[in-house]
């Protein structure tokens, strides 16, 4: 939250912060973090939109950033790279990153609060939106489809997605549920 982004080895008992960026006031409200497959550390970023850095295990250098208006909550990456972004009240983007800029591929606005988003090995991408619910997306490339949604409670926070395609959603006033 405050104090930028910090990157640590674990040794099977202790800690160790091997690595530390703060990058003043801009940064200090980090969100989520992600990383992709070619190790780029992408940080969902409060107002300051979506931040990449690499590292080389002893410091962060920042790569790339992209505000497109939101508030920048959860951050995923899927296994071809491209970055999925819960952007609260802005709705679900997607971007791809080149090593130095971030292009927007596809946005969607279903309503609700975009608080976090995950990604099954399926590639269906799931948004926690807030009072909306869950949803469940295809991603084509360019444009997103709402395949799914469920409102069995309201403000859905959190989402992850397990290795055997089960979802798991922390609802802020009813706790955890599972889905398959």
């Amino acid at each position: 939250y405050h104090g930028g982004l910090r990157a640590y080895t674990y040794d099977g008992d202790t800690f160790v912060n091997t690595a530390h960026t703060d990058d003043g006031p801009s940064a200090w409200v980090a969100w989520d973090v992600a990383v992709g497959p070619d190790n780029t550390v992408f940080l969902a970023n409060n107002y300051n939109g979506l931040r990449a850095y690499t590292c080389d295990g002893a410091s962060f250098t920042n790569a790339g950033q992209i505000s497109d208006g939101g508030i920048a909550y959860g951050v995923t990456v899927d296994s071809q790279g491209t970055i999925f972004l819960a952007n609260f009240s802005d709705g679900l983007r997607a971007y791809s990153y080149d090593g130095a800029t971030f292009t927007n591929t596809a946005h969607m606005d279903s309503g609700g609060v975009a608080f976090d988003v995950a990604v099954g090995l399926d590639g269906t991408v799931f948004l926690a939106n807030g009072f909306d619910g869950l949803r469940a997306f295809t991603y084509n490339g360019s444009s997103f489809t709402n395949t799914a949604h469920i409102k069995e409670v309201t403000d859905a926070l959190k989402v992850t997605v397990n290795e055997q395609g089960t979802v798991f959603v922390t609802y802020g006033n009813d706790g955890t549920r599972a889905y398959t």
